[in-house]
């Protein structure tokens, strides 16, 4: 099964594409809802009256039983908040980033929607609200996360990959508005830098 956003309510849609051979089989599809709000609806295939459902334990699985066909779709209503997450310290490339999640996609920051800068000198303000809003000109219909962030003026270290600490005053900093995507939906509009681990402003 592969996802698709569908709208802002009705978050996720998985669109069944078994093998041929096991077009008409019992298939499971467990998709991970860690970090959902309780499951509202999901929508079955209205051909297969026969559907079993496991509501999720813990708020981390979600098994759906059926006999699926190809092209059918299951829809799950699940009311998300973007929020930001960290890795643990000791995993040194996330250490002093965040990333953007809003309910089981993983978003990030891609150079088509910061025309004019670059991805790797921007940071996020990881203590101020996200927004979420809808956009459905925009690959096909996404939720776009807008956060507050900074431009960060790495001039400074033009030709030169290290220096002496506390040689040169702190870089200037430019407050800027930051727009992520789903990860799933990057690199479909223009060649360009992505990033889903952000420097958080002040690490």
């Amino acid at each position: 099964m592969q996802p698709r956003q569908i709208s802002p309510r009705k978050a996720l849609a998985y669109r069944v594409s078994p093998s041929a051979a096991a077009v008409h089989a019992s298939l499971v599809s467990r998709r991970r809802l860690e970090g959902v709000q309780p499951l509202q609806q999901i929508f079955l295939p209205a051909a297969d009256a026969n559907a079993e459902v496991e509501r999720p334990q813990h708020d981390l699985d979600l098994v759906v039983l059926a006999a699926w066909v190809r092209g059918d779709v299951v829809e799950l209503d699940l009311p998300m908040q973007a929020r930001c997450v960290e890795g643990h310290p000791w995993i040194e490339s996330t250490r002093g980033c965040v990333a953007i999640e809003r309910g089981p996609l993983v978003y990030c920051l891609e150079q088509a929607d910061h025309p004019g800068l670059q991805i790797a000198d921007l940071e996020i303000d990881a203590t101020a609200p996200l927004e979420s809003t809808w956009a459905p000109d925009t690959l096909d219909g996404v939720a776009v996360i807008h956060a507050r962030g900074w431009e960060v003026d790495t001039s400074a270290w033009r030709h030169r990959l290290y220096r002496p600490l506390g040689s040169a005053p702190r870089a200037p900093r430019r407050p800027l508005a930051l727009n992520a995507i789903p990860y799933f939906a990057w690199a479909n509009r223009e060649p360009g830098a992505m990033r889903v681990w952000i420097p958080s402003a002040g690490e």
